[in-house]
């Protein structure tokens, strides 16, 4: 299901919360996403799908974002309730902290306390995909 989205805000898609029994519905790729949502406004160009809901997560989150060439996924901001950890899947993004910007590459994990300010990942010349868990 992929739902086209123009600006800010989101849409909230129910996943399969809960099936740990492992049904015979498919589940949710990092490799070959079914995208959800669309945002095209710069600066908010990605696509995300939100996997953990889809795998049936009921308390972790955890979305994949394919953010286009001088794209971002969203502004500066703080989590206050949780701790976020960013998987590069692929490209080379950029990440922002207080203590500066610096690029990521594939492979690599980003972990960011609860409180401290982080930029989404954006890309400049190459799309970008990474999980935020």
């Amino acid at each position: 299901m992929l739902t086209e989205r123009a600006g800010s805000g989101a849409n909230r898609v129910r996943g399969r919360a809960g099936r740990g029994d492992l049904d015979s519905a498919p589940m949710p790729s990092i490799f070959e996403p079914e995208w959800e949502q669309r945002f095209d406004d710069p600066p908010l160009r990605h696509r995300s799908l939100r996997v953990g809901t889809h795998a049936g997560s009921r308390e972790l989150g955890a979305t994949v974002f394919e953010i286009d060439p001088g794209g971002r996924v969203s502004p500066l901001h703080v989590h206050h309730a949780n701790e976020e950890l960013l998987i590069v899947l692929s490209g080379r993004p950029t990440v922002r902290t207080r203590n500066g910007e610096r690029e990521v590459e594939t492979g690599e994990v980003v972990a960011f306390p609860r409180g401290a300010p982080r930029a989404a990942t954006r890309s400049s010349t190459a799309p970008t995909r990474r999980c935020g868990c």
